[in-house]
């Protein structure tokens, strides 16, 4: 294929030119092994490109409809070479990230990439399941929690930070029923679950320094936005990333359910391939990310 560019160029020089050794002069190459590589090239195609007389050469009618296309294709193989090598150098294309829905905090942090560099078209797609970012074609992974990939050697990794999951509840809520004082006075309060769509089991609450509990669910879903609203709306107790309700606790819609208890810190990380290609766009997106630290940020507080 790179021969046959090659050749479709050093006919092009001849056509333009209407000489060999011209041609050969601007490819660095002699006379006699230009018209040796146009005869090979007419061999191939079956076709004559140039009628030669000892005085000049001149197009023949397939000459000249192959130059007409040959000229497009060589523009067309010169721009894309010229987009790749820009990539390389000019922060601009598309990135794909995995990310879970733990919060809403992270959208500033996209818009302010994207402010930074516009030329950048980011497809965020929000998922509770572990999606594998070489096979699922993902520049990057937002993760939370010690995952395999992680160790994986065709994986490298920026930590962010840290959250811990909480129990919340509304104070209408705790006025109604009483506020828990302890572990097992769990067990007679109304609690929102989550069930994991990797393992699809319902989530333990890791509370203590005890073994994770198993407490009586009056909802499942799969949802982090639909627990925090249930708990808004005083339907329970939720267990929640601290990070997903900040804003909350802050606000005083929602109050911490025993935070002596909240002692379990789930690592969030970046993840890409070890083996993709860095253009510029990804170089940027690594350094914007590796300046953020979401542990005093996010945490409420």
């Amino acid at each position: 294929m790179l021969s046959s560019i090659q050749d479709l160029a050093l006919f092009v020089q001849v056509a333009e030119l209407r000489s060999f050794v011209m041609a050969g002069k601007q490819m660095g190459v002699s006379a006699s092994a230009v018209g040796k590589r146009i005869s090979r090239m007419e061999a191939r195609l079956q076709v004559t490109l140039f009628k030669r007389t000892t005085r000049s050469i001149t197009l023949t009618a397939e000459g000249r409809h192959l130059l007409e296309r040959a000229l497009g294709l060589l523009q067309e193989l010169d721009s894309i070479q010229h987009e790749l090598g820009a990539s390389l150098t000019q922060a601009k294309g598309k990135l794909r990230i995995s990310l879970p829905p733990i919060s809403d905090v992270f959208l500033d942090h996209f818009a302010q990439f994207n402010s930074l560099y516009p030329d950048i078209e980011l497809e965020l797609d929000y998922s509770d399941k572990l999606v594998d970012i070489i096979e699922d074609g993902f520049d990057f992974a937002l993760r939370t929690g010690a995952d395999g990939d992680h160790a994986l050697k065709a994986v490298k990794a920026i930590k962010l930070g840290s959250f811990r999951r909480v129990m919340v509840a509304s104070e209408a809520y705790l006025a109604q029923h009483g506020a828990p004082r302890d572990i097992g006075d769990l067990l007679r309060h109304k609690c929102l679950h989550y069930r994991s769509p990797n393992t699809g089991k319902v989530e333990a609450w890791h509370l203590g320094h005890d073994d994770a509990i198993q407490l009586p669910p009056s909802l499942v879903c799969n949802s982090i936005e639909a627990r925090k609203h249930f708990a808004l709306k005083g339907l329970g107790i939720a267990y929640l990333p601290d990070i997903s309700i900040a804003r909350e606790l802050r606000e005083g819609k929602l109050t911490l359910v025993l935070p002596q208890l909240a002692n379990d810190d789930i690592p969030v990380s970046v993840l890409w391939s070890r083996n993709k290609r860095e253009t510029a766009r990804h170089k940027a997106f690594i350094d914007f990310f590796d300046g953020i630290k979401i542990d005093a940020a996010l945490k409420p507080g």
